[in-house]
């Protein structure tokens, strides 16, 4: 993978790739990292010993994501480069037009796919949040709550993509459930967005009485 720091400089250039996708998937290596830290942290620390299963299997899952969100940032600059290919089919004869809405549509589909599979895994990322705001190092749980936030981001991000691809694609039903499972993710993202708002005010809360 190229350095952040090159990515950066790639994402700021007037191109059409590496664009949302990539980016959204850039802040769920983010959000990624902040719960391998918490739960590096939480790990063997005394006091947490009932987490400790717990922990473990977040770091696992935490270390798996990393490499995978990686290749989910190339293939998600490859889906978009097809669909710029198929910007530049020629359109000068009705024949013409119909195979490039055709493979408009084709590419956007494709394209349409990456960014689920991103969502998919900040979602889990939100989960593993979710879970270190309760069971996690609670000095560290606004580091879990910056997970939260960041893992939301990236899942809200490749959301956006989706919407404009689903523009290219005249298929009626396959936009139709599209627009359902849209729905139905971002619903559930926000339920859990709120849950760990939520256990961090409690903390929080908490803490305050006890200092007061």
């Amino acid at each position: 993978m190229v350095s952040m720091d090159d990515f950066i400089k790639r994402l700021a250039e007037p191109t059409a790739t590496p664009g949302g996708g990539a980016a959204s998937a850039a802040v769920a290596i983010i959000a990624n990292s902040l719960v391998s830290m918490v739960a590096g942290l939480t790990n063997g620390k005394k006091g947490y010993e009932k987490s400790a299963n717990v922990v473990v299997e977040i770091l696992k899952a935490a270390a798996s994501r990393q490499s995978d969100l990686e290749d989910l940032m190339r293939m998600d600059e490859d889906a978009f480069q097809e669909i710029v290919k198929a910007w530049k089919l020629p359109r000068d004869t009705p024949e013409h037009v119909e195979i490039r809405a055709k493979r408009l549509a084709e590419a956007a589909k494709k394209a349409i796919e990456v960014p689920w599979k991103i969502a998919a895994v900040a979602s889990s990322i939100l989960d593993d949040a979710l879970t270190l705001t309760k069971y996690g190092l609670k000095s560290a749980i606004t580091d879990s709550g910056c997970a939260g936030e960041f893992a939301r981001s990236a899942a809200f991000g490749v959301i956006q993509n989706i919407r404009i691809n689903l523009l290219s694609i005249q298929d009626n039903d396959y936009v139709a459930e599209q627009i359902m499972k849209i729905h139905f993710f971002t619903e559930d993202i926000e339920e859990r967005y709120s849950a760990i708002n939520n256990e961090i005010e409690s903390y929080l809360s908490r803490q305050r009485s006890k200092n007061a």
